[in-house]
């Protein structure tokens, strides 16, 4: 295999980019002027959902926003939804919603053209002439799937789909980048990376193990992402139903318990909340009272009393758990005592596994929840750990806990409902990418299996295009990749 480094910072005005080939010669170096990017990544912004800070001005009226929306051509099911607002506050989130749905779903990403045109316009600011022409002779010489392009953005460039950029091909105007090369995106450097200690996973030794499969589990405060039948076709796929939790509420203790058991993957279809402040925010929708300790806050709205699993809780586990109850009392300015209840109410509870006797232990996460060698996590934004500065997030975690492979998503999936009930369509694209990540999970060379899936859902767009096949869900679709990289004394 020839592997293809390429890496990306942003530096104040500009971004700066460097590519080399895997043990042979001096890197190379690409710089993008920051008003450049900009312009090409708020062309893909508009194209996605949940990716504009604001839809809808302060100003407009409600009434405003659905007389113009009412005059768009749009489907049966999108102006009902339109219809059924009101003039309450809290309708102004649900119009909200319908603008963006209405944006993307009509956006550059449903039209052929459009898509291709922003496929090129990206790749002309983030793919330099010098670097297509080395992966092209590249794969003159070994084939498209014995080149890899091993990709690390930079924060700004995070959401780029990387493997659908144009090849700016005279011969080929349609040529991607994945006609030529299998497209990866890179991991952030791990603790194992640096610990000749902690083993390297081990795929070939976990492969026979069962899976654990979490699927849409329950929460308070947020709604299904599947419909009743859905759920049910999940149901009935399991050759053995204990190994899939459909539907489930689901804490950290139980998901504890469930990974102690050895796995040969684990996959989660649900919600994963993120934030775009703080690093390591990024959490699992597992729901806990708000009594059981974590690095997370509580959840926000009229469900104040329960915690979800944060990435830092995966890494951190219970280490340090009395220097972080005294770090909130030093930022609440209250006692220790006090700032204690008011986080975690009378009686702060930790992880089973972490307990001896009534005493706490200092467990790190990757013992408490152990990964297996393979992940997928088909949710919102729960790929986007680069966007930090510093990369962490639910994918860096899985990584850390145990896992080298993980396909997780760039941005907002839209569920079924919205094609269903919004568009009129019978197809489940959120559902069969869910079941394709499933089936790819378990593939002998998953990244050679994932570009070939891509390369298909590429095809089935250009021979029959349409919202349902579009790229607006299959290409949110990456695979991280954190091969043997321990440094040996």
């Amino acid at each position: 295999m020839q592997t293809l480094f390429y890496r990306g910072e942003d530096v104040g005005s500009r971004s700066l980019w460097a590519w080399e080939l895997e043990g042979e010669g001096s890197p190379s170096f690409w710089k993008i002027l920051r008003e450049d990017s900009e312009a090409a990544l708020q062309m893909l912004d508009a194209a996605l959902p949940g990716s504009l800070a604001e839809e809808l001005s302060a100003a407009e009226s409600l009434e405003q926003v659905k007389s113009t929306l009412l005059n768009q051509p749009l489907p049966e099911g999108l102006a009902e939804l339109v219809e059924g607002t009101g003039q309450e506050n809290a309708t102004l989130a649900r119009l909200n919603e319908i603008v963006m749905i209405y944006r993307c779903t009509t956006g550059a990403l449903t039209k052929p053209s459009d898509e291709t045109g922003l496929m090129n316009q990206l790749s002309l600011v983030f793919l330099p002439d010098e670097l297509l022409t080395q992966l092209r002779e590249l794969s003159k010489t070994h084939g498209p799937d014995g080149v890899e392009l091993r990709v690390m953005p930079s924060p700004a460039s995070v959401r780029v789909p990387w493997e659908l950029l144009s090849t700016r091909s005279t011969s080929d105007p349609q040529e991607r980048l994945l006609d030529i090369c299998r497209v990866v995106t890179m991991a952030p450097l791990l603790t194992r990376d640096g610990d000749s200690n902690i083993p390297h996973p081990d795929w070939s030794a976990s492969r026979n193990f069962p899976p654990l499969k979490v699927i849409d589990p329950k929460t308070n405060d947020n709604g299904d992402v599947l419909g009743p039948k859905e759920r049910t076709r999940w149901k009935d796929s399991e050759i053995n139903p204990s190994d899939a939790l459909v539907g489930e509420v689901l804490g950290r203790d139980r998901f504890s318990e469930l990974l102690s058991t050895k796995r040969s993957k684990f996959l989660y279809v649900g919600h994963v909340l993120t934030t775009q402040s703080t690093a390591g925010k990024a959490a699992l929708a597992l729901q806990d009272s708000r009594a059981m300790y974590g690095l997370g806050s509580r959840t926000g709205g009229r469900f104040l009393d329960w915690r979800y699993l944060t990435a830092q809780d995966l890494v951190a586990g219970t280490v340090g758990h009395n220097k972080w109850l005294i770090h909130l009392s030093q930022v609440s300015r209250k006692t220790l005592a006090d700032s204690t209840v008011n986080e975690y109410g009378t009686q702060i509870r930790y992880p089973a596994a972490a307990m001896r006797g009534q005493e706490v232990a200092e467990i790190i996460g990757r013992e408490l929840w152990p990964m297996p060698p393979r992940a997928g996590l088909v949710a919102c934004q729960s790929g986007t750990d680069l966007g930090n500065v510093e990369p962490f997030g639910l994918v860096t975690a899985i990584l850390e806990n145990g896992a080298e492979l993980v396909l997780a998503t760039r941005w907002t999936l839209l569920t079924d409902y919205v094609f269903q009930h919004g568009w009129g369509f019978k197809e489940t694209p959120f559902t069969d990418m869910a079941f394709a990540v499933d089936e790819l999970l378990d593939e002998e060379d998953l990244i050679s299996e994932f570009i070939q899936w891509k390369r298909e859902r590429l095809r089935e767009w250009r021979d029959n295009p349409n919202l349902a096949n579009s790229p607006l869900t299959w290409a949110a679709l990456t695979v991280f990749h954190a091969p043997d990289r321990t440094v040996v004394d």
